[in-house]
């Protein structure tokens, strides 16, 4: 306990009956929550991060070795923001194998995903490195997507309305490994493939089909 009657630390502790072992809360010398964390029965532990008494963050960690199934999940990290009218910005994920998953919100909508894989590819194929999606804050429908591969392609996606209005490729290698290509674009009306695309040549020269 802090000075006077303010609360500055409480534990609970839990023998059998519910879903958590431990809960632990701190609290600021004017007695609001400043910090709850929360040790669950199956190896994950939560903290709750308050500001005036609104969460702010909450932070999931799997504290079970990956190699364990089907007791251990298969994310390592979970972190999610709040603003300060308790609504949900951002969500992180960090999963076991090194990947990451992060999506940012406006309002409670969902605008981005982005999600990046550092590993590298054991078989030689096109393992990608970083997903990324752009959303309409309004409508919620896709607007961009975004595929980079380990071998240093990529593929850009561009939505109106939610149809498909433009794709562009993209080989970013050099050397042997590259294409005969640089990048291919294809453009598109209620999508549908139009008449036209372009491809830029490695060559100096361009054809248009």
């Amino acid at each position: 306990r802090g000075l006077g009657d303010v609360y500055k630390r409480q534990v609970w502790l839990d023998v059998d009956l519910q879903d958590w072992l431990q809960i632990t809360e701190e609290f600021d010398v004017s007695g609001e929550i400043t910090e709850r964390v929360t040790q669950l029965d199956n190896g994950v532990e939560e903290t709750e991060i308050f500001v005036d008494g609104v969460r702010t963050r909450l932070v999931k960690e799997d504290n079970l070795s990956p190699t364990n199934p089907p007791d251990a999940w298969d994310w390592e990290t979970i972190v999610l923001d709040y603003d300060a009218a308790g609504e949900l910005t951002n969500r992180l994920t960090e999963y076991d194998d090194g990947a990451t998953r992060l999506e940012e919100y406006i309002d409670g909508v969902r605008t981005l995903v982005r999600c990046t894989d550092d590993t590298e590819s054991s078989n030689g194929s096109n393992n990608w490195q970083v997903i990324e999606n752009l959303f309409d804050p309004v409508t919620g429908l896709v607007t961009y997507r975004l595929y980079q591969y380990d071998d240093g392609t990529s593929l850009e996606l561009f939505y109106e309305g939610g149809q498909l209005t433009r794709r562009l490729q993209t080989d970013g290698r050099g050397g042997d490994t590259a294409q005969n290509w640089t990048f291919i674009e294809t453009l598109y009306q209620s999508g549908q493939i139009t008449p036209v695309s372009y491809t830029h040549l490695t060559l100096p020269t361009k054809r248009i089909v």
